[in-house]
């Protein structure tokens, strides 16, 4: 399917639908100011203006706009036809007898509003009223699925397709049309948000001509609010740099947030919760959020960008068909770079000369600059979310946790990672085990639940409890952490968090093997506890995992809490098997964990098990892969994203260190049980069934 003689959508600019010749609607915008309408000499074509109202506010229709063909909405697969009707499937929508109903919001874009854009006939851009464009079509219908079906929308697009302009237009309807409407538009950094205020300023302006221009009342003309003399409508312009309650206090009718790809991490979902409560009344939607996000405009915000765009119905967002790639998932909306790249002189989008182009300019570029043009160009989701290649570990292995970290996205099966919260099944005796209950608002990362096995005695029998319930026990040697933890409770000048990872060895052809299978990655402030909380989550791993831990030994507060707790079998004594090479014999007193200054060859150690495809195939952990596919290290310069890269860093050491090692359970000792029995030596609580496994109960 495709448009055909456009141009009709926009009556007033180019079919000479126009108001009578005394209408000042013909003078120009700058000639029109107090004293002139003051005086009141001038004529308006009042019945002309209300035709142009109605539609601006319901629409306008076009017979005979459509056709088949095209490459853009695909005959048969994107656009489904009925004789006369078309259905666009991906947005809801069936044309009528070939009849194309523009939103009003659409007419008053194409009719009235003003922005910057090519002028082909002179080269270069300038101010004048928009063409129609395939795209232009789709987001307004877009935005009128909003508010027919009461959601919110994220729009992840590549760069240069005018949604800032489009949506000033939309923001300053609102404030035209609607009385004691209150929109906002926020963005992380200011230049956005004044980006967006002054196309919205410009616009207004611009209507002076117009029978729908409204002055601003006394005070209501700043450069970061506006607010009409007579509807009493309001626009502010935010910045939520570092301030998740930057729109606090508003009771907003409409909210854009520019550029969230660059907003703090975690910032545009917190301010999303403060601004929920604000946007409804009585159980009912009464404001919406429009989020913005560029390729090639991405820092630590697009963390909760994917977070959304991958999961829009826990976000109340609009939700699509991902037909960019292989997926089973829904997303939120994304706008590929080939539409509006090329168009027709409809408008309509030249999908297979556009890719053409973008991939012929993509081969001709160096490795980062490919890079660059395909996230600020991308063609499918998982383009533009990409990491950036070439880091620590090299392109491939970065490339390939980009692969995985997509296929994860795009497929509900390989989304096995969960959120859990973590109970003791004795809080006076952690060596009993922890519970892992769901909770999606849980500290902990889990993708298997630890291996267990039935407990005999020395009859081989199963060993039961009063109430009957069979004693399960975790394999030893089986799992190994590793844990980049930290002494200072607050993090004042660094956004780094402690991290704990458990990874999982060799138990037999029958289990899985080789992987990371569970983490903790957290930084609790001091009214949440501190870093002690952040212990405790070590502790439940290792506990629950039967882990032994290797840490830093610098970080003294960890090794105190451990040993204060009586859990000196979880430590990792230092690996003097494979760091013999690696340093002079240490002169530290602490016997456990591991010195810093041997960092370089963890990390070697880590790139090597990185470099087999396989081991990043089979992880099932974002937050890993987007860690390894972005670190960089240098002892001299700021280091990125370090902490859950040398936590599973430092599993690796401890693989080496104990790969000798067998997976065993108590029966393979031939010890005889004793049940739950303890004792105490050089004060620590040692088991007498063994020294670091623990009977748990897991679910």
């Amino acid at each position: 399917m495709r448009f055909i003689q456009t141009k009709r959508f926009s009556p007033v600019i180019f079919m000479k639908d126009l108001p009578g010749k005394d209408d000042y609607f013909h003078k120009s915008f700058d000639t029109i100011d107090k004293d002139f309408l003051k005086e009141g000499n001038f004529i308006v074509d009042e019945n002309w203006w209300r035709i142009q109202k109605e539609r601006c506010i319901y629409g306008y229709d076009i017979p005979s706009a459509i056709e088949k063909g095209g490459d853009e909405y695909v005959d048969g697969v994107d656009a489904i036809w009925d004789g006369n009707d078309c259905y666009l499937k991906d947005l809801d929508l069936l044309i009528k007898n070939r009849t194309v109903h523009i939103t009003g919001d659409h007419y008053f874009y194409l009719n009235f509003w003003k922005i910057k854009r090519l002028i082909k006939e002179l080269g270069r851009k300038d101010i004048s009223n928009p063409a129609f464009t395939s795209l232009s079509f789709d987001n307004f219908q877009v935005r009128a699925m909003m508010f027919r079906l009461k959601k919110d929308n994220m729009n992840c697009k590549a760069r240069q397709k005018g949604f800032s302009e489009e949506e000033a237009c939309v923001l300053g309807k609102k404030y035209l049309f609607l009385k004691n409407s209150q929109c906002v538009i926020v963005a992380g950094l200011e230049m956005y948000a004044d980006n967006t205020m002054n196309m919205l300023l410009r616009g207004i302006e611009r209507l002076k001509n117009t029978q729908f221009y409204e002055g601003p009342a006394k005070g209501g003309d700043r450069q970061d609010y506006l607010k009409s003399k007579h509807k009493r409508s309001e626009v502010y312009k935010k910045t939520a740099k570092g301030n998740s309650q930057a729109v606090s206090g508003l009771s907003p009718t409409y909210v854009l947030l520019e550029e969230t790809g660059i907003w703090q991490r975690g910032l545009v979902r917190e301010l999303t919760e403060f601004l929920n409560p604000s946007m409804q009344a009585e159980g009912i939607k009464t404001g919406y959020k429009v989020y913005v996000g560029t390729g090639g405009e991405m820092d630590d915000g697009v963390y909760d960008m994917k977070e959304m765009f991958y999961n829009p119905t826990a976000y109340n967002l609009l939700e699509f068909d991902n037909i960019y790639e292989e997926s089973n998932t829904k997303i939120a909306r994304f706008i590929p770079a080939w539409k509006f790249k090329i168009i027709d002189e409809d408008g309509n989008s030249l999908k297979e000369e556009s890719i053409k182009v973008i991939l012929k300019d993509r081969d001709s570029k160096s490795p980062a600059e490919k890079y660059r043009a395909i996230t600020q160009e991308p063609l499918t989701p998982s383009e533009l979310f990409m990491i950036p290649t070439g880091g620590y570990f090299g392109a491939h292995i970065s490339q390939w946790c980009n692969e995985r970290m997509a296929y994860i996205a795009n497929h509900k099966e390989a989304q096995v990672e969960a959120r859990y919260k973590g109970k003791w099944v004795n809080s006076k005796r952690w060596e009993d085990g922890v519970v892992f209950k769901p909770d999606v608002e849980g500290p902990f990362m889990i993708s298997e639940k630890p291996e267990t096995y039935k407990v005999k005695d020395a009859n081989k029998e199963v060993i039961k409890d009063r109430e009957g319930n069979i004693k399960l026990a975790i394999y030893e040697n089986l799992y190994r952490a590793g844990t980049d933890s930290y002494d200072q409770d607050e993090a004042r000048t660094s956004s780094s968090k402690g991290a704990c990872w458990i990874k999982k060895g060799f138990l037999n052809g029958d289990h899985t093997y080789n992987k990371f299978v569970a983490g903790v990655v957290e930084r609790p402030t001091e009214e949440q506890g501190g870093a002690e909380i952040f212990y405790e989550q070590v502790a439940m791993l290792c506990i629950a995992y039967n882990a032994i831990n290797l840490i830093e030994h610098s970080k003294i507060r960890i090794f105190d809490f451990f040993k204060a707790k009586g859990l000196h079998n979880y430590l990792k004594l230092r690996p003097l098997m494979v760091t013999a090479n690696w340093t002079d014999e240490s002169k530290v007193s602490n016997r456990y964990g591991i010195d810093a200054a041997t960092k370089p060859f963890w990390l070697k150690m880590l790139r090597d098990w990185l470099n087999i495809k396989d081991n990043i195939d089979q992880c099932d952990h974002p937050m890993l892969l987007d860690a390894w596919a972005k670190f960089r290290y240098s002892p001299s310069e700021a280091r990125y994203n370090c902490d859950n890269t040398i936590a599973s860093s430092l599993c690796e050491v401890v693989e080496q260190d104990e790969k000798e090692l067998t997976i065993e359970t108590e029966e393979s000792k031939n010890k005889k049980y004793e049940f739950l029995s303890y004792r105490i030596v050089d004060g620590r609580i040692i088991s007498n069934i063994n020294n670091r496994n623990r009977y748990a109960y897991t679910n």
